[in-house]
């Protein structure tokens, strides 16, 4: 239902607190996590434009690998049948094309 009110209403008001409730902090941003900032260091140190005007960055390497556990039986028959799809589909090439990509 729609009202109208024959007086007029002072909108600034409602709206004002609204805003002051959404407000951030005083630096209009919340501080980083150290993982946060290890990011933004590594992404200021190892980025690049290169010759094509396409962004190159370093993927970075943790201290401590995250270990995977028992899954490599699982993955590798993933894979297989992935690789078996694409190929049926004539799909393989373009896939390879792209994953080589990330590695040139």
């Amino acid at each position: 239902m729609l009202m109208f009110s024959p007086t007029p209403m002072n909108c600034s008001e409602p709206f004002g607190s609204f805003w002051e409730s959404q407000e951030t902090t005083s630096s209009g941003t919340s501080p980083l996590t150290p993982e946060e900032k290890a990011v933004v260091e590594h992404y200021s140190l190892n980025h690049k434009l290169t010759e094509t005007g396409r962004y190159q960055v370093a993927l970075p390497k943790q201290d401590q690998p995250f270990k995977l556990g028992e899954s490599r039986q699982q993955a590798v028959r993933r894979f297989l049948t992935n690789e078996r799809t694409l190929l049926r589909k004539n799909s393989w090439e373009p896939f390879r094309d792209a994953v080589e990509e990330y590695f040139v």
